[in-house]
């Protein structure tokens, strides 16, 4: 049996529980990138949290969008490539990548890419050739 229950931002944050969307609301991210909808209630439900916006106009729900999507690569957990867009705004984004969006973010996007890929090359050398870098490590350790 599922359970609903309205909890407001501020009790939520002061909770003693552990989700990306509390990582973004302490972060400062509470409304949607691309249409600035501000969420002003979290939804406590028997599978988790989820954000709202409840207005006499309207009731949005807000989501977790990855700026680098998982299905081009990003990672699904890291922070830098997380940011919230409302639902609406986030289907019509689908698993693009969009410019305008990479350019906030682009030194944690990049620095993320960066050690990414470095990380990746790095394993490929080490397990391909290991006698290469156990004798580089000690000539730069010289």
């Amino acid at each position: 049996m599922k359970f609903y229950r309205l909890v407001s931002i501020d009790n939520f944050l002061k909770g003693n529980h552990k989700s990306s969307i509390k990582r973004l609301l302490l972060n400062g991210h509470r409304s949607c990138i691309r249409c600035g909808i501000i969420a002003n209630v979290v939804v406590h439900h028997s599978d988790g949290y989820l954000l709202y916006h409840f207005s006499e106009e309207k009731c949005e729900m807000l989501t977790i969008d990855h700026i680098v999507p998982k299905s081009v690569g990003g990672r699904k957990k890291a922070a830098a490539n997380q940011q919230l867009m409302c639902h609406g705004c986030n289907n019509k984004k689908s698993n693009k990548i969009e410019l305008a969006t990479l350019e906030n973010v682009w030194n944690n996007i990049e620095d993320y890419i960066i050690l990414n890929r470095l990380h990746v090359f790095l394993h490929k050398v080490i397990t391909t050739f290991p006698e290469f870098v156990i004798k580089q490590t000690i000539n730069v350790a010289d």
